[in-house]
C-alpha cells in the first residue's frame, strides 16, 4: 500500500488547465507509521474524553467554580492525553520491525518481511559507540559487534515506586514533624 501524502504530485496538478489540483479534504500526511499514529489520536482523544466527563462530573459534585473546573481538565486532561500518546506510541511501535520498519502481525515471533527475530529483538553494537546493529559481524572500526543486553525494565519500575515512596513518606513525616513543633 503507498503511503498517503500531504499533497498532490505532479502527475495530479492541472489535470486539463494547467492549474493547481484542487485541495483535497481531509489532508492526508505522510507517516512511516500510520497504524501507530492512527492508534495514537484515537489514545489520546479517549483520554481527553475521560478526563473531561470526569472534571464535569467532580466540578459539579463538588460545586465548585467553572473556572476551577476548566483548570483541572487542562492540567490532568493533558497529562492523561500526554501518557496515553506516549505509551499508544511505544506500545503499536513493537508492531514493527527495528530493521527493515515492516509492520507486522501483533505477536509476531518473526518479521514477515526480513524474517528478523521480533520476540527477542536482538541488538548489537560496537564497544566504542560507533555503530547499532541488527546482526552480528564487526563493526568498521575493526572491532567485534557486541550483544546488547535488553534492559531489566520492571526492576527500574520497581524502584522507581519505591523511590517515589520514599520521597511521599518523608514529605508526610517532614510535614508532620512541623506541625508539632508549633
Amino acid at each position: 500500500m503507498p503511503p498517503s501524502r500531504s499533497r498532490p504530485s505532479d502527475a495530479d496538478a492541472g489535470a486539463d488547465d494547467g492549474g493547481p489540483a484542487p485541495a483535497r479534504w481531509p489532508l492526508r500526511f505522510a507517516s512511516s507509521r500510520p497504524a501507530a499514529s492512527r492508534l495514537t489520536v484515537v489514545a489520546v482523544g479517549a483520554a481527553l474524553l475521560v478526563a473531561g466527563s470526569a472534571t464535569v462530573a467532580l466540578t459539579v459534585a463538588l460545586h465548585q467554580p467553572i473556572r476551577d473546573g476548566v483548570l483541572d481538565f487542562v492540567v490532568f486532561g493533558g497529562l492523561a492525553a500526554i501518557t496515553a500518546g506516549v505509551l499508544t506510541w511505544e506500545l503499536v511501535g513493537t508492531r514493527y520491525c527495528p530493521r527493515c520498519g515492516h509492520e507486522n502481525a501483533r505477536k509476531a515471533a518473526a518479521c514477515a518481511a526480513c524474517a528478523y527475530d521480533l520476540a527477542t529483538r536482538p541488538r548489537f553494537a560496537c564497544s566504542e559507540g560507533h555503530r547499532l546493529a541488527y546482526e552480528p559481524g564487526m563493526c568498521p572500526c575493526g572491532r567485534r559487534l557486541l550483544a546488547l543486553r535488553a534492559p531489566e525494565v520492571g526492576r527500574h519500575a520497581v524502584n522507581s515506586v519505591a523511590l517515589a515512596l520514599m520521597v511521599f513518606l518523608g514529605a508526610l513525616l517532614l510535614a508532620q514533624l512541623i506541625a508539632t513543633a508549633r
